[in-house]
Protein backbone atom coordinates (compact mmCIF):
# COMPACT_ATOMS: atom_id res chain seq x y z
CA UNK A 1 0.00 0.00 0.00
CA UNK A 2 2.59 2.78 0.56
CA UNK A 3 6.82 2.36 0.37
CA UNK A 4 7.27 2.51 4.56
CA UNK A 5 4.89 -0.45 4.37
CA UNK A 6 6.46 -2.14 1.92
CA UNK A 7 9.58 -1.73 3.64
CA UNK A 8 8.31 -3.05 7.43
CA UNK A 9 6.80 -6.29 5.69
CA UNK A 10 10.26 -6.94 3.25
CA UNK A 11 12.11 -6.54 6.46
CA UNK A 12 10.01 -9.29 8.28
CA UNK A 13 9.97 -11.42 5.80
CA UNK A 14 14.01 -11.40 5.38
CA UNK A 15 14.25 -12.24 8.71
CA UNK A 16 11.65 -15.18 8.94
CA UNK A 17 13.20 -16.89 5.45
CA UNK A 18 17.04 -15.72 7.14
CA UNK A 19 15.73 -17.48 10.47
CA UNK A 20 14.00 -20.51 9.03
CA UNK A 21 16.80 -21.52 6.52
CA UNK A 22 16.90 -25.16 5.34
CA UNK A 23 19.24 -26.73 2.85
CA UNK A 24 17.21 -27.99 0.06
CA UNK A 25 20.20 -31.01 -1.12
CA UNK A 26 19.62 -34.60 0.62
CA UNK A 27 21.23 -37.33 -0.13
CA UNK A 28 19.76 -40.49 -1.96
CA UNK A 29 19.94 -42.28 1.46
CA UNK A 30 18.34 -39.52 3.75
CA UNK A 31 15.36 -39.25 1.37
CA UNK A 32 14.88 -43.15 1.70
CA UNK A 33 15.30 -43.14 5.38
CA UNK A 34 13.09 -39.88 6.02
CA UNK A 35 10.46 -41.76 3.82
CA UNK A 36 11.04 -45.02 5.71
CA UNK A 37 10.19 -43.41 9.16
CA UNK A 38 6.58 -42.64 8.02
CA UNK A 39 5.68 -46.20 9.27
CA UNK A 40 7.29 -45.40 12.55
CA UNK A 41 4.70 -44.11 14.30
CA UNK A 42 7.45 -42.30 16.80
CA UNK A 43 9.18 -40.84 13.68
CA UNK A 44 5.89 -40.46 11.68
CA UNK A 45 4.93 -36.63 12.27
CA UNK A 46 9.07 -35.16 11.75
CA UNK A 47 9.05 -37.42 8.84
CA UNK A 48 5.93 -35.27 7.42
CA UNK A 49 7.78 -32.44 8.09
CA UNK A 50 10.61 -33.05 6.48
CA UNK A 51 9.16 -34.03 3.28
CA UNK A 52 6.72 -31.24 3.58
CA UNK A 53 9.75 -28.66 3.87
CA UNK A 54 12.33 -30.40 1.28
CA UNK A 55 9.28 -31.09 -0.92
CA UNK A 56 10.84 -35.12 -1.16
CA UNK A 57 8.43 -35.94 -4.15
CA UNK A 58 9.75 -39.44 -4.01
CA UNK A 59 6.94 -39.81 -1.02
CA UNK A 60 4.37 -39.80 -3.04
CA UNK A 61 4.14 -42.55 -3.50
CA UNK A 62 4.21 -43.99 0.05
CA UNK A 63 1.77 -41.33 1.04
CA UNK A 64 -0.53 -42.36 -1.10
CA UNK A 65 -0.60 -46.14 -0.36
CA UNK A 66 -0.53 -44.96 3.92
CA UNK A 67 -3.27 -43.01 3.77
CA UNK A 68 -6.16 -44.88 4.22
CA UNK A 69 -4.32 -46.87 6.90
CA UNK A 70 -4.21 -43.56 9.09
CA UNK A 71 -5.96 -42.17 12.14
CA UNK A 72 -8.33 -39.35 10.43
CA UNK A 73 -6.29 -36.65 11.94
CA UNK A 74 -3.42 -38.26 10.37
CA UNK A 75 -5.68 -38.73 7.66
CA UNK A 76 -5.91 -34.85 7.24
CA UNK A 77 -2.81 -34.19 7.29
CA UNK A 78 -1.25 -36.84 4.60
CA UNK A 79 -3.99 -35.28 2.68
CA UNK A 80 -2.73 -31.92 2.94
CA UNK A 81 1.14 -32.91 1.99
CA UNK A 82 -0.29 -34.58 -0.97
CA UNK A 83 -1.67 -31.69 -2.06
CA UNK A 84 0.91 -29.22 -1.25
CA UNK A 85 3.31 -31.59 -3.19
CA UNK A 86 0.82 -32.02 -6.20
CA UNK A 87 0.64 -35.69 -6.65
CA UNK A 88 -0.95 -36.79 -10.00
CA UNK A 89 -3.94 -38.30 -7.87
CA UNK A 90 -5.06 -35.78 -5.89
CA UNK A 91 -8.36 -35.60 -7.33
CA UNK A 92 -8.78 -38.97 -6.72
CA UNK A 93 -7.49 -38.92 -3.63
CA UNK A 94 -10.41 -35.97 -2.70
CA UNK A 95 -13.32 -37.79 -3.86
CA UNK A 96 -12.06 -41.12 -1.17
CA UNK A 97 -11.50 -38.98 1.36
CA UNK A 98 -15.15 -37.17 1.58
CA UNK A 99 -16.60 -40.61 1.62
CA UNK A 100 -13.95 -41.27 4.37
CA UNK A 101 -14.58 -38.16 6.31
CA UNK A 102 -17.95 -40.31 7.42
CA UNK A 103 -16.44 -42.89 9.55
CA UNK A 104 -14.61 -40.43 11.35
CA UNK A 105 -17.40 -38.48 12.44
CA UNK A 106 -18.67 -41.69 13.85
CA UNK A 107 -14.99 -42.76 15.22
CA UNK A 108 -13.21 -39.06 16.22
CA UNK A 109 -14.96 -35.92 16.27
CA UNK A 110 -16.97 -33.63 13.93
CA UNK A 111 -14.15 -31.09 13.63
CA UNK A 112 -12.03 -33.68 12.11
CA UNK A 113 -14.62 -34.82 9.64
CA UNK A 114 -15.23 -31.02 8.86
CA UNK A 115 -11.21 -30.69 8.27
CA UNK A 116 -11.23 -33.43 6.01
CA UNK A 117 -14.38 -32.42 3.96
CA UNK A 118 -13.17 -28.51 3.51
CA UNK A 119 -9.70 -29.65 2.49
CA UNK A 120 -11.23 -32.31 0.07
CA UNK A 121 -13.35 -29.44 -0.91
CA UNK A 122 -11.06 -27.27 -2.06
CA UNK A 123 -9.11 -29.43 -3.98
CA UNK A 124 -12.18 -30.69 -5.96
CA UNK A 125 -12.96 -26.80 -6.24
CA UNK A 126 -9.10 -26.50 -8.20
CA UNK A 127 -10.59 -28.86 -10.40
CA UNK A 128 -13.88 -27.04 -10.87
CA UNK A 129 -15.67 -29.74 -9.49
CA UNK A 130 -18.17 -28.11 -7.32
CA UNK A 131 -20.51 -31.14 -6.15
CA UNK A 132 -19.31 -31.05 -2.41
CA UNK A 133 -20.67 -27.22 -1.87
CA UNK A 134 -23.38 -28.48 0.81
CA UNK A 135 -20.22 -29.12 2.91
CA UNK A 136 -19.10 -25.28 3.17
CA UNK A 137 -22.05 -24.56 4.16
CA UNK A 138 -22.49 -26.74 6.73
CA UNK A 139 -19.00 -25.17 8.30
CA UNK A 140 -19.99 -22.23 8.09
CA UNK A 141 -21.62 -22.28 11.58
CA UNK A 142 -18.93 -24.61 13.36
CA UNK A 143 -15.37 -23.59 15.17
CA UNK A 144 -14.01 -24.22 11.48
CA UNK A 145 -16.07 -21.41 9.72
CA UNK A 146 -12.94 -19.59 8.59
CA UNK A 147 -11.73 -22.45 6.81
CA UNK A 148 -15.34 -22.48 4.92
CA UNK A 149 -14.97 -18.69 4.53
CA UNK A 150 -12.21 -18.92 1.99
CA UNK A 151 -13.97 -21.56 -0.69
CA UNK A 152 -16.80 -18.56 -0.57
CA UNK A 153 -15.05 -16.84 -3.80
CA UNK A 154 -15.20 -20.22 -5.95
CA UNK A 155 -19.01 -20.70 -4.93
CA UNK A 156 -19.92 -16.98 -5.71
CA UNK A 157 -18.18 -17.32 -8.94
CA UNK A 158 -19.18 -20.49 -10.26
CA UNK A 159 -22.13 -21.69 -8.30
CA UNK A 160 -25.22 -19.44 -9.35
CA UNK A 161 -27.49 -21.16 -7.06
CA UNK A 162 -25.47 -19.60 -4.11
CA UNK A 163 -24.41 -16.40 -5.32
CA UNK A 164 -27.07 -14.86 -3.56
CA UNK A 165 -26.47 -16.16 -0.50
CA UNK A 166 -22.75 -16.08 -0.53
CA UNK A 167 -23.12 -12.41 -0.72
CA UNK A 168 -25.58 -11.94 2.02
CA UNK A 169 -23.35 -14.08 4.62
CA UNK A 170 -19.75 -12.27 3.26
CA UNK A 171 -21.81 -8.52 3.97
CA UNK A 172 -23.13 -10.19 7.12
CA UNK A 173 -19.85 -10.88 8.75
CA UNK A 174 -17.92 -8.25 7.67
CA UNK A 175 -20.36 -5.64 9.28
CA UNK A 176 -22.01 -7.34 11.96
CA UNK A 177 -19.85 -9.89 13.82
CA UNK A 178 -18.49 -7.65 16.57
CA UNK A 179 -19.30 -10.43 19.19
CA UNK A 180 -15.90 -11.53 18.02
CA UNK A 181 -13.38 -8.97 17.49
CA UNK A 182 -11.15 -11.17 16.26
CA UNK A 183 -13.22 -13.82 13.77
CA UNK A 184 -13.72 -14.08 10.18
CA UNK A 185 -14.64 -10.19 9.37
CA UNK A 186 -11.31 -9.24 7.81
CA UNK A 187 -11.11 -12.05 5.69
CA UNK A 188 -15.29 -12.03 4.66
CA UNK A 189 -14.13 -7.76 3.59
CA UNK A 190 -11.37 -9.61 1.32
CA UNK A 191 -13.23 -11.29 -0.46
CA UNK A 192 -16.34 -8.89 -0.98
CA UNK A 193 -13.36 -6.75 -2.23
CA UNK A 194 -12.38 -9.00 -4.74
CA UNK A 195 -15.88 -10.24 -5.55
CA UNK A 196 -17.95 -7.52 -5.70
CA UNK A 197 -15.32 -4.34 -6.02
CA UNK A 198 -16.85 -0.85 -5.21
CA UNK A 199 -19.83 -2.35 -3.11
CA UNK A 200 -17.24 -3.04 -0.24
CA UNK A 201 -16.74 0.81 0.02
CA UNK A 202 -19.45 1.11 2.20
CA UNK A 203 -18.12 -1.82 4.53
CA UNK A 204 -14.51 -0.63 4.45
CA UNK A 205 -15.25 2.67 5.73
CA UNK A 206 -17.25 1.32 8.47
CA UNK A 207 -14.25 -1.26 9.75
CA UNK A 208 -11.56 1.71 9.12
CA UNK A 209 -13.37 4.22 11.45
CA UNK A 210 -15.08 1.74 14.02
CA UNK A 211 -13.11 -1.47 13.90
CA UNK A 212 -11.94 -2.33 17.58
CA UNK A 213 -8.77 -3.76 16.18
CA UNK A 214 -6.22 -1.33 14.44
CA UNK A 215 -4.48 -4.00 12.66
CA UNK A 216 -8.47 -4.65 11.06
CA UNK A 217 -8.45 -1.02 10.46
CA UNK A 218 -5.34 -1.07 8.61
CA UNK A 219 -6.59 -3.69 6.56
CA UNK A 220 -9.31 -1.90 5.74
CA UNK A 221 -7.62 1.34 4.77
CA UNK A 222 -5.50 -0.77 2.04
CA UNK A 223 -9.02 -1.57 0.28
CA UNK A 224 -9.60 1.70 0.52
CA UNK A 225 -6.75 2.72 -1.13
CA UNK A 226 -6.23 -0.34 -3.69
CA UNK A 227 -10.05 1.00 -4.60
CA UNK A 228 -9.08 4.46 -5.18
CA UNK A 229 -12.27 5.81 -3.09
CA UNK A 230 -12.40 9.71 -4.19
CA UNK A 231 -12.46 11.58 -1.16
CA UNK A 232 -9.57 9.35 0.72
CA UNK A 233 -7.58 12.68 0.92
CA UNK A 234 -10.43 14.06 3.19
CA UNK A 235 -10.94 10.73 5.21
CA UNK A 236 -7.34 10.89 5.82
CA UNK A 237 -6.91 14.23 7.14
CA UNK A 238 -9.99 14.11 8.94
CA UNK A 239 -9.65 10.63 11.10
CA UNK A 240 -5.37 10.52 11.19
CA UNK A 241 -5.70 12.15 14.66
CA UNK A 242 -7.93 9.55 16.27
CA UNK A 243 -6.64 6.51 14.40
CA UNK A 244 -5.04 4.65 17.57
CA UNK A 245 -2.66 2.53 16.07
CA UNK A 246 0.69 4.32 15.37
CA UNK A 247 2.03 2.25 12.07
CA UNK A 248 -1.49 3.37 10.26
CA UNK A 249 -1.11 7.21 11.13
CA UNK A 250 2.40 6.69 9.20
CA UNK A 251 1.10 4.06 6.41
CA UNK A 252 -1.66 7.49 5.77
CA UNK A 253 0.24 10.16 5.93
CA UNK A 254 2.48 8.23 3.41
CA UNK A 255 -0.34 8.05 1.89
CA UNK A 256 -1.75 11.30 1.65
CA UNK A 257 1.76 12.67 0.18
CA UNK A 258 2.34 9.65 -2.17
CA UNK A 259 -0.84 9.64 -4.04
CA UNK A 260 -2.11 13.12 -3.83
CA UNK A 261 1.27 15.02 -3.39
CA UNK A 262 0.08 18.61 -3.12
CA UNK A 263 1.36 21.19 -1.17
CA UNK A 264 -1.22 21.61 1.18
CA UNK A 265 -1.15 17.87 1.88
CA UNK A 266 2.30 18.81 2.78
CA UNK A 267 1.65 21.36 4.78
CA UNK A 268 -0.57 19.18 6.70
CA UNK A 269 1.81 16.65 7.54
CA UNK A 270 3.65 19.11 8.58
CA UNK A 271 0.86 20.52 11.37
CA UNK A 272 0.47 17.12 12.12
CA UNK A 273 3.26 16.00 12.90
CA UNK A 274 3.91 18.58 15.58
CA UNK A 275 0.33 17.08 17.24
CA UNK A 276 1.23 13.20 16.77
CA UNK A 277 1.66 12.13 20.52
CA UNK A 278 4.61 9.36 19.99
CA UNK A 279 8.24 10.27 19.52
CA UNK A 280 8.67 6.84 17.52
CA UNK A 281 6.16 8.45 15.26
CA UNK A 282 7.13 11.71 14.72
CA UNK A 283 10.51 10.72 13.61
CA UNK A 284 9.29 8.16 11.07
CA UNK A 285 7.05 10.76 9.72
CA UNK A 286 9.43 13.09 9.42
CA UNK A 287 12.73 11.12 7.89
CA UNK A 288 10.01 8.40 5.80
CA UNK A 289 7.33 10.49 4.71
CA UNK A 290 8.16 14.17 4.60
CA UNK A 291 12.26 14.26 3.54
CA UNK A 292 11.28 11.08 0.93
CA UNK A 293 8.62 12.87 -0.76
CA UNK A 294 9.37 14.28 -3.77
CA UNK A 295 6.18 15.74 -6.27
CA UNK A 296 4.86 13.21 -8.81
CA UNK A 297 5.88 12.87 -12.09
CA UNK A 298 2.67 13.62 -14.11
CA UNK A 299 0.87 11.27 -16.86
CA UNK A 300 1.79 11.41 -20.02
CA UNK A 301 -1.77 12.51 -20.97
CA UNK A 302 -1.22 16.11 -19.18
CA UNK A 303 -0.45 18.10 -21.18
CA UNK A 304 2.71 21.29 -21.11
CA UNK A 305 -0.08 23.75 -20.35
CA UNK A 306 -1.58 21.79 -17.70
CA UNK A 307 1.57 21.81 -16.33
CA UNK A 308 2.32 25.11 -16.43
CA UNK A 309 -0.60 25.88 -14.40
CA UNK A 310 0.15 23.61 -11.73
CA UNK A 311 3.75 25.02 -11.16
CA UNK A 312 1.77 28.51 -10.94
CA UNK A 313 -0.09 27.44 -8.53
CA UNK A 314 2.32 25.56 -6.72
CA UNK A 315 4.52 28.98 -6.81
CA UNK A 316 1.63 30.73 -5.12
CA UNK A 317 0.91 28.30 -2.35
CA UNK A 318 4.44 28.14 -1.66
CA UNK A 319 4.41 32.17 -1.21
CA UNK A 320 0.98 31.31 1.29
CA UNK A 321 2.76 28.75 3.09
CA UNK A 322 6.02 30.82 3.89
CA UNK A 323 7.92 28.47 1.46
CA UNK A 324 9.08 31.59 -0.35
CA UNK A 325 9.76 34.18 2.37
CA UNK A 326 10.38 37.08 -0.27
CA UNK A 327 8.23 39.11 -1.95
CA UNK A 328 10.37 40.25 -4.87
CA UNK A 329 11.70 36.30 -5.31
CA UNK A 330 8.11 35.06 -5.30
CA UNK A 331 6.78 38.37 -8.24
CA UNK A 332 10.28 37.15 -9.95
CA UNK A 333 9.20 33.90 -9.99
CA UNK A 334 5.76 34.56 -11.28
CA UNK A 335 7.01 36.77 -13.76
CA UNK A 336 8.93 34.02 -15.52
CA UNK A 337 6.09 31.53 -15.51
CA UNK A 338 3.59 34.46 -17.49
CA UNK A 339 6.60 34.52 -20.16
CA UNK A 340 6.51 31.18 -20.50
CA UNK A 341 2.68 30.89 -20.62
CA UNK A 342 2.83 33.66 -23.31
CA UNK A 343 5.54 31.26 -25.27
CA UNK A 344 4.10 28.08 -25.01
CA UNK A 345 0.32 29.75 -26.22
CA UNK A 346 2.18 30.62 -29.38
CA UNK A 347 3.70 27.69 -30.33
CA UNK A 348 7.49 28.87 -29.08
CA UNK A 349 8.59 26.02 -27.16
CA UNK A 350 12.36 26.31 -27.23
CA UNK A 351 12.24 29.89 -25.97
CA UNK A 352 9.35 28.66 -23.06
CA UNK A 353 11.95 25.91 -21.95
CA UNK A 354 14.90 28.88 -21.65
CA UNK A 355 12.69 30.90 -19.73
CA UNK A 356 11.57 27.77 -17.82
CA UNK A 357 15.31 27.24 -16.91
CA UNK A 358 16.13 30.57 -15.38
CA UNK A 359 13.09 29.89 -13.18
CA UNK A 360 14.63 26.57 -11.83
CA UNK A 361 17.93 28.23 -11.57
CA UNK A 362 16.48 30.94 -9.56
CA UNK A 363 14.78 28.50 -7.38
CA UNK A 364 18.13 26.59 -6.77
CA UNK A 365 19.69 30.05 -5.98
CA UNK A 366 17.07 30.66 -3.01
CA UNK A 367 17.12 27.65 -1.54
CA UNK A 368 17.94 27.85 2.30
CA UNK A 369 17.55 31.89 1.68
CA UNK A 370 14.62 32.66 0.34
CA UNK A 371 13.13 29.30 -0.72
CA UNK A 372 12.85 26.46 2.35
CA UNK A 373 13.40 22.82 1.54
CA UNK A 374 9.40 23.02 1.02
CA UNK A 375 8.97 25.27 -1.63
CA UNK A 376 12.09 23.89 -3.53
CA UNK A 377 11.03 20.49 -3.55
CA UNK A 378 7.66 21.44 -5.30
CA UNK A 379 9.58 24.38 -7.88
CA UNK A 380 12.10 22.50 -8.30
CA UNK A 381 11.45 19.35 -9.18
CA UNK A 382 7.73 20.22 -10.96
CA UNK A 383 9.90 22.58 -13.09
CA UNK A 384 12.12 20.00 -13.92
CA UNK A 385 9.70 17.51 -14.99
CA UNK A 386 7.94 20.40 -17.43
CA UNK A 387 11.65 20.85 -18.61
CA UNK A 388 11.56 17.63 -19.66
CA UNK A 389 8.57 17.65 -21.65
CA UNK A 390 9.75 20.75 -23.45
Amino acid sequence: MTKLLAFFLTSIIIFCLTSSHYSQTLSDQEIQQIISNLSDEGLQSDALNKIEIYKILEAIPVLENQIWNQDCWIMERYLRLLDKLNAPNIYSLALTAIDSSANCWQNYSFGTSLRIRLKATEILFRHQDFSTTKYVFESLDSNYNSWAIKLLPEIATNVPAYTGFVKSYLFNIAVNDTINPYGPRKRALDYIVKIYKDEAIPVALNMFTTDVDSVYRLGAFKHLCNLNYSPLDSLIKSTISTTPYFPARIAMADTLLNRYGRPEDYSFIQNYIEAEPLAIAKRLLDSHVLRRFTPHIPEMAVTELTMLDTLISYTNQCYEYDWITNRGIYNSLNKKLENVQKDLERGKTKPAKNKLEAYQHEVEAQKDKHITEEGYKFLYYYSGYLIERL
